[in-house]
């Protein structure tokens, strides 16, 4: 008898932790305010950089909320995008889709309870002419 309850609570043990990893999602978890720390955008033109900046200030910020619904403000708070957003079963890609039903994919680089820092791309045009914008943007969660 005592071997089955501690198999029981074994296996109850399991099933929470199991359960526990899986709600342990990136936003729907550290949802609301984020503010958007630096980012480093890289223009390419036919594999050539044109552009290589680094940005720390007037970079604004983005609203997660819980029912996948967002929305962008710039550095004077104002409200000027609205999107709905959701992040893939692995917890690696955030993908953004704005109110034209254009999605943006970013992935998940890294990430703590307060802070994560996102990767995207975006290409653009066809063989001869073809620009890839790349973006490394650090959040911060505010509230």
């Amino acid at each position: 008898m005592k071997g089955f309850r501690f198999l029981a609570i074994l296996l109850l043990l399991s099933v929470v932790v199991v359960a526990c990893n899986k709600v342990e999602k990136i936003l729907p978890r550290h949802g609301g305010l984020w503010q958007t720390k630096s980012a480093h955008n890289v223009f390419y033109f036919n594999d050539v950089v044109t552009l290589d900046s680094v940005f720390t200030e007037g970079l604004g910020q983005s609203y997660f909320a819980d029912d996948g619904t967002g929305y962008r403000l710039d550095a004077a708070g104002k409200r000027y995008q609205d999107y709905t957003w959701a992040v893939n079963d692995d917890n690696t890609v955030i993908t953004i889709t704005d109110t034209a039903g254009v999605p943006l994919d970013l992935e998940i680089v890294e990430r703590t309870k307060s802070t994560m820092s996102l990767f995207s791309r975006v290409i653009t045009g066809t063989v001869p002419t073809v620009a890839k914008y790349e973006t490394n943007a650090v959040m911060e969660l505010v509230k």
